[in-house]
């Protein structure tokens, strides 16, 4: 590009050699603000105000044979702001947190969870184990360290809302999916 600009300023009438080709950069090279949507689907809204915590924690269920043990409710204001909503379950020396979070469409928020909901993916390092999932039309991810006895699923609800489940000292994944499927998505989707 510099050689052409100086033909160009010279009046030189030879073309210039190319430019050799750079490797495209990877999303994070190109600017922080930027982060490419990952999951399929229509363009993401502008973001707007994320709903007020107490509207999350309403929608954290009561889960058949854990006992709740405590529940808390924020409103956090970087990097961008978002409102979140978690729940503690225990059952013997199990446990299970949910966390309910509103993105407000911030692509800050959002961008970090869409990278591990492409379509039919799975990877495998070492111990761990991760895939996409989908529950009720929410795409997600599920994860599981077996010798850890830790696993993760992770919904992204309507491009906005995040749920989820992660559990401690369990035995398989079955706790998290009955967790995430306690949650009623429907009622979550429609918050505003």
């Amino acid at each position: 590009m510099l050689a052409l600009v100086a033909a160009i300023g010279c009046g030189r009438a030879e073309p210039a050699p190319p430019e050799p080709t750079a490797a495209p950069k990877p999303p994070a090279a190109a600017g922080a603000a930027t982060i490419p949507p990952v999951v399929a689907g229509p363009p993401t809204p502008p973001p707007v105000t994320p709903v007020a915590p107490d509207a999350l924690s309403a929608l954290l269920p009561e889960l058949p044979g854990w006992t709740r043990a405590r529940t808390h409710g924020e409103l956090v204001p970087q990097p961008a702001p978002y409102s979140r909503a978690e729940a503690h379950y225990q059952r013997g020396d199990s446990t299970i947190e949910i966390v309910l979070a509103d993105s407000g469409f911030h692509p800050h928020v959002v961008g970090p969870v869409s990278i591990f909901l492409a379509s039919g993916s799975s990877e495998r390092t070492g111990d761990l184990q991760r895939r996409t999932v989908t529950v009720r039309d929410a795409p997600g991810s599920e994860s599981w360290e077996p010798s850890a006895r830790r696993g993760e699923i992770q919904l992204l609800v309507k491009q906005r809302f995040i749920v989820t489940a992660t559990g401690r000292n369990i035995a398989d994944l079955e706790p998290l999916r009955a967790a995430v499927r306690a949650v009623d998505l429907g009622r979550l989707a429609g918050l505003r």
